[in-house]
């Protein structure tokens, strides 16, 4: 199980973001399921230890890849895309270029949100079709990059999402690789 029992929160919340320069704090909204990533080149097999983890929202709705700002892809994992652009998509109804990239998904630490888990290597998911990525300002950019139900179907993965059952429980999620 690569993320296991992470916590979502009926109310807004908060996330800090590595920049290079420090940390940024994010909102996360409430019933927003949040996963930690890193956009490799394609051909990348292991993900470089010193490379930013970023976190990505899983977004079910979303029948893409992943959407990220170009601004976050600069800032957060220091990629240029006009090196890897690939092609383009319509995305509500507005072109979108795409770059030629696949994604590691950190494990989480088992309860946890914000802190990857060191102990467990990120697995890789390739993004057949590549990653979209909108100009800062772009009408479907977005605080926390989109990950979408196409990158964890082709991978394999299945989504589990349990309701808090007590006051004193909180909701989670899970994500697997099925065999």
């Amino acid at each position: 199980m690569v993320i296991e029992r992470c916590p979502y929160f009926d109310r807004t919340t908060h996330i800090e973001v590595p920049d290079g320069l420090g940390t940024t704090q994010v909102d996360v909204h409430s019933y927003q399921l949040i996963v930690w990533i890193t956009v490799v080149p394609i051909g990348v097999e292991r993900c470089p230890s010193r490379s930013p983890r970023i976190p990505a929202i899983v977004d079910t709705g979303f029948n893409g890849n992943l959407l990220i700002s170009e601004a976050q892809l600069v800032a957060w994992q220091h990629l240029d895309f006009k090196t890897y652009l690939r092609s383009r998509s319509r995305v509500n109804g507005e072109e979108i270029p795409h770059i030629e990239a696949n994604l590691f998904l950190h494990p989480n630490k088992p309860g946890t949100r914000s802190t990857p888990h060191a102990k467990q290597s990120p697995e890789l998911l390739e993004l057949y079709g590549g990653v979209g990525v909108v100009a800062k300002g772009h009408l479907v950019a977005r605080r926390l990059p989109l990950l979408g139900i196409a990158a964890l179907t082709t991978n394999g993965y299945a989504l589990h999402v349990t309701p808090a059952m007590s006051k004193k429980d909180y909701h989670k999620f899970s994500l697997t690789r099925q065999a």
